[in-house]
C-alpha cells in the first residue's frame, strides 16, 4: 500500500516575498436607516464611531454594500471537487431559513411551514435563499441556495415534521384526598419527569448550537453579512443579557462560546421568529384539568425567558426578533431588506492584554435621525496553543454542509490494489491556498494542521478513514513557498469496492479554522 500521506509545498516563482506579523481584523456589518426605515447611503469613514468596551477604536475601512450580486458559480472542473465559490467572491445577499423542529411543538411547525410557503409564494425571483430543518438527527438540508421561490416552496412542502425533543414534565396537581403513600409515589414520578426533561434539554441545546455553528462555518468563507431566520417556539436555553453567558448548563459553555465566535466570524445576523403566534401566558393549558399551584407562574416565566433570549440573541448578532404576531411575512421581508444595503466596518483587534470572554461593541453615526443596528459584541477565546478538539472535526465530518474557512480543492488521482484483502486504496490530492493557515511568527512559524477523510456508504456507515496531523516549523524557502502558493496534501483511503460519499476536513489547530468538502467515489472490483 502506498504511504498515505505526502506533503509538498508548491514551488514559488516569485523570489521577492516578505511577511509581516498578522493582526486580527474584525469586521462589523452595520445597517443604517433613517427614521422612516429607508437605508442611508453615501456615508464615509468619518461618519462612523466604533466603540469596543466603551473605548473608541480606529476604523480601518468602511465599505458600502448596495444590492449585492448573485453568488458566482464555482468553476471547478468535472474531475475536481471544491468548497470554493469562484476566484474572487464578493458580498452577496444570502438568506438562510431554519425550521426548528427540535424546539417547536408539532402544531406550531405546521403554522411556520404555512407562513414560509406563503412568503415564498408572494416573492419574485430575488436573492439566494436556502432552507434547513433542525431535527433530532441534526441539521438537514431542505433546499440549497436558490433564487426560485417555487422550487424552495415545493421542497418545503415535502419536508416532514416531527415531535419536539423536550417533553415537559407534567403540571397536573396531586388530587385532593390522595393517600400519602400514593402522593409520595406521584411526586417521585414528577421528579423523574423533571430529570428526564433536563437531560432532553441538554441534548436539544447541543443540537441547536451545533446547527448554528455548522451554518456559520458553511458561509464563513463568503464575505459580507448573512441573515439567518430561525423559525422556532424558543431556544432551549436562556442567556445572561450582560455577560452573554448561559444562565445554566456550564458544561456546554465551550460549545456555546465556539458557536458565538463562528456566528461573529461568518457575519451571521440571527432573526429569531416566534412561530407560536399571539401568546397569552396567563391562559392555562386546557389539557391540564388540575394544574399545579406554580403552573401559571412557570408558564409566564418560560414565555418571558423565550422572548428575552430571542431579543438578546438578535441584538448580539445585529438581527431582529419577531414575536407576538401571526404575520411572519414581515420577519422574512425585513431580514432580506437589511441584507440588501449595509456597511462593512473593520478595525484591528488588540488582544494582547484583553481578557477572554464577551466584549461589547457599539456603532454610532454622526447623522441626525440615523438608526443604527450592528452586533453588540464578540467572544474572545482564551489562548489554547496547539489545541486539538476532536469534537469540532467530528462535527465538520458529519455535517451535510461544507465548511469554507479554509478553501479546499481536490481530485482523485488513482485507485490501486491494497495489501488488505478485498480492498483498494483510493489516492486523493487536496490543494489549499496560501491563506490556509496561520504560521505563528512569534513561535518559530509554528504550523499545525489536522487533515481527515472518511468514506461513507449510502446508509452513512464508515467504510474507511484517514487521519494525519502536520506539526512543523517551516523556515526560509519552505515558509516562503507555503505562504506564496499554499500546500498540496496527498493521501489515501482504503475501502472495499463500492459507491461512497467521502467527507474531507482540514483544521488549523492553532486558530480553530476548518474547511471541509464532499466528493463522490466509485471503487470497482
Amino acid at each position: 500500500m502506498l504511504t498515505p500521506e505526502v506533503l509538498r509545498a508548491q514551488v514559488s516563482n516569485d523570489p521577492q516575498v516578505t511577511f509581516k506579523t498578522r493582526s486580527e481584523l474584525v469586521t462589523v456589518p452595520v445597517v443604517v436607516t433613517d427614521k422612516s426605515g429607508r437605508h442611508m447611503r453615501g456615508l464615509k469613514k468619518d461618519d462612523f464611531v466604533l466603540l469596543e468596551d466603551g473605548k473608541e477604536q480606529k476604523t480601518a475601512t468602511v465599505d458600502e454594500i448596495v444590492m449585492p450580486d448573485a453568488p458566482s458559480t464555482p468553476s471547478t472542473p468535472p474531475d475536481q471537487f471544491s468548497n470554493v465559490f469562484g476566484p474572487d467572491p464578493k458580498p452577496i445577499n444570502l438568506t438562510i431559513l431554519v425550521l426548528d423542529l427540535v424546539n417547536t411543538p408539532f402544531e406550531d411547525q405546521a403554522f411556520a411551514k404555512g407562513e414560509l410557503i406563503k412568503y415564498l409564494s408572494q416573492s419574485g425571483d430575488a436573492h439566494p435563499t436556502s432552507i434547513f430543518a433542525l431535527t433530532r438527527n441534526g441539521l438537514k438540508v431542505i433546499h440549497d441556495f436558490a433564487t426560485s421561490p417555487r422550487s424552495l416552496s415545493t421542497a418545503l412542502q415535502k419536508a416532514p415534521g416531527e415531535h419536539e425533543l423536550v417533553e415537559p414534565a407534567g403540571q397536573e396537581a396531586i388530587p385532593a384526598g390522595t393517600s400519602p403513600l400514593v402522593a409520595q409515589a406521584m411526586e417521585r414520578m414528577h421528579e423523574s419527569e423533571q430529570r428526564m426533561e433536563s437531560l432532553e434539554r441538554v441534548f436539544a441545546i447541543k443540537l441547536t448550537l451545533q446547527a448554528m455553528q455548522q451554518i456559520a462555518q458553511s458561509c464563513s468563507g463568503l464575505p459580507g453579512r448573512k441573515a439567518m431566520l430561525w423559525a422556532s417556539a424558543g431556544f432551549p436555553f436562556s442567556v445572561n443579557e450582560l455577560s452573554m453567558e448561559l444562565d445554566s448548563f456550564a458544561d456546554i459553555s465551550d460549545l456555546y462560546e465556539k458557536t458565538w465566535r463562528a456566528l461573529n466570524q461568518a457575519q451571521v445576523a440571527v432573526y429569531p421568529v416566534d412561530v407560536r403566534g399571539l401568546v397569552n401566558p396567563s391562559v392555562s393549558d386546557v389539557s391540564i384539568s388540575n394544574p399545579r399551584r406554580e403552573a401559571a407562574a412557570h408558564a409566564a416565566w418560560m414565555n418571558t425567558e423565550t422572548i428575552g433570549t430571542f431579543q438578546t440573541f438578535a441584538q448580539a448578532t445585529g438581527g431582529r426578533a419577531f414575536f407576538n404576531t401571526n404575520d411572519l411575512k414581515e420577519a422574512f421581508e425585513q431580514a432580506a431588506d437589511d441584507n440588501s444595503e449595509y456597511y462593512l466596518l473593520t478595525y484591528y483587534l488588540d488582544s494582547a492584554n484583553k481578557a477572554p470572554g464577551w466584549h461589547k461593541l457599539s456603532v454610532h453615526v454622526r447623522r441626525e435621525g440615523s438608526q443604527v443596528r450592528s452586533r453588540s459584541g464578540f467572544f474572545l477565546a482564551p489562548a489554547k496553543p496547539g489545541g486539538d478538539d476532536k469534537t469540532e472535526m467530528q462535527i465538520a465530518l458529519g455535517s451535510p454542509l461544507n465548511y469554507t474557512s479554509i478553501p479546499i480543492t481536490g481530485r482523485w488521482q488513482q485507485v490501486l490494489p491494497s495489501k488488505e484483502p478485498g480492498k483498494k486504496t483510493a489516492i486523493f490530492l487536496l490543494s489549499m491556498p496560501a491563506t490556509l493557515a496561520d504560521a505563528q511568527e512569534n513561535n518559530d512559524n509554528h504550523l499545525k494542521l489536522k487533515i481527515a477523510a472518511v468514506a461513507l456508504t449510502a446508509t452513512g456507515v464508515s467504510a474507511g478513514e484517514s487521519l494525519k496531523t502536520i506539526d512543523g516549523y517551516p523556515q526560509g524557502d519552505d515558509l516562503k513557498q507555503i505562504r506564496t502558493h499554499g500546500l498540496d496534501y496527498r493521501g489515501g483511503l482504503v475501502v472495499p469496492p463500492g459507491e461512497y460519499t467521502v467527507r474531507f476536513a482540514v483544521e488549523d489547530l492553532l486558530n480553530g479554522r476548518i474547511g471541509s468538502v464532499s466528493a463522490h467515489l466509485t471503487v470497482t472490483p
